[in-house]
Order: structure tokens, then sequence, then C-alpha cells
């Protein structure tokens, strides 16, 4: 009597056959989703330069309740730093520590007053790079692009 299981080296075979197809599966799937995700991102970026565009345009009232608590969604996502994106080793070159410097100023200029003019190190590095999108920085990085603001 048999119940439908292969044994031996074909058995195993079989299994890591099956378990391939369903790592392929997940893998495809997940690629799938990182790209809707990625199409998603474009769209809300678009989104947000938009909004910015029209509030220097004066079309829109940056001082209304509704515009700050879009500003503030905006700002929470990323999508709104206004941080210049020339700041990079490759760019910038020996200059980059100070040119860091100018923009995290810039940076803590934009957002120590949503924070009561207190913000812990570790939460500018996190805000600061989420306002980066992907081009991120170290630790270190920050630590002596500060030790520049002296």
């Amino acid at each position: 009597m048999t119940h439908g299981k292969v044994g031996g080296i074909a058995g195993i075979q079989k299994k890591m056959q099956v378990t391939s197809q369903q790592n392929q599966a997940t893998i495809s799937g997940a690629f799938q989703d990182l790209e809707s995700l990625k199409s998603k991102a474009k769209d809300l970026v678009k989104v947000a330069e938009t909004i910015q565009n029209k509030i220097k345009r004066k079309e829109l009232d940056s001082n209304s309740e509704e515009m700050k608590e879009i500003q503030s969604v905006m700002f929470n996502m990323g999508l709104a730093g206004n941080l210049s994106v020339g700041v990079s080793k490759d760019l910038a070159g020996k200059h980059y520590f100070s040119e860091l410097a100018k923009e995290i100023e810039k940076f803590c200029g934009q957002v120590l007053e949503r924070f009561g003019g207190v913000l812990a190190l570790v939460d500018l590095y996190c805000l600061y790079n989420r306002a980066r999108g992907t081009d991120l920085i170290s630790p270190e990085d920050l630590m002596i692009a500060c030790e520049k603001l002296n």
C-alpha cells in the first residue's frame, strides 16, 4: 500500500522542488508588492511637490490649520524636507562634512519649532534620514557634521 509519498532520494528531490517553487512564488509576490509600493510612493511625492509648489506660488494658504496638518503629515512621511540633493560624498568631496553641516543646520531650523526647540540627536538622525529618502547618512557622518557646526 502506498500513501502517495515518495521515499528516498526521489522524495527528497520532490520536497526540495516544492519548497523551491513556494519560495519562488513568495519572492515573486514580494517584488510585485515592492513595485506597487514604489509606484504609490512616486504618486505621493508628486502630490507633495504639487502642494509645495502651490504654497510657494501663494495658491494655497500655508497658514490654515488644514495646510499645517497636511504639511505635518508630509513631513512625517519624509516628503517635505526641502533638502538639497547635492550633498553627497561623491559630489562634495573634501567639503562633504561642511556642506552636510550647513544642510543639517537648515533642517534643524525647520524642525526644532515642532519639538519645542529641543531635539535628541537620535531623533534628529531619524528625522533627517527620513527627509533625505534613500540618500541616507551614517551616524558617524552626523556626528562629524554636528562638530563642524561649532
